[in-house]
């Protein structure tokens, strides 16, 4: 819906091609902070979210589900990390 073409990756995974791309700028924006600071701050995630073209009701739907297949967690509230570093 969102570019009016067939997204096959709806069909292979449950989420649109935009989607999948956007959960791996938010996953790689966390784990590019987490290697600054032991905790990431909610806030800094999405102001950079923003500023990669992602607005900030998305990309809070975007961490919730990045965190419900085990990539991020919150240790803390408003605080995020990655599962793994690289």
């Amino acid at each position: 819906p969102e570019t009016g073409k067939i997204d096959y990756d709806i069909i292979m995974t449950g989420q649109t091609h935009t989607q999948v791309t956007n959960m791996r700028k938010i996953l790689s924006i966390v784990k590019e902070k987490a290697n600054e600071q032991e905790m990431v701050p909610l806030q800094d995630v999405l102001n950079e979210a923003e500023a990669e073209g992602i607005n900030k009701d998305r990309a809070r739907d975007l961490i919730a589900k990045l965190e419900k297949n085990g990539d991020l967690y919150a240790p803390r509230h408003n605080f995020l990390k990655p599962t793994q570093r690289e």
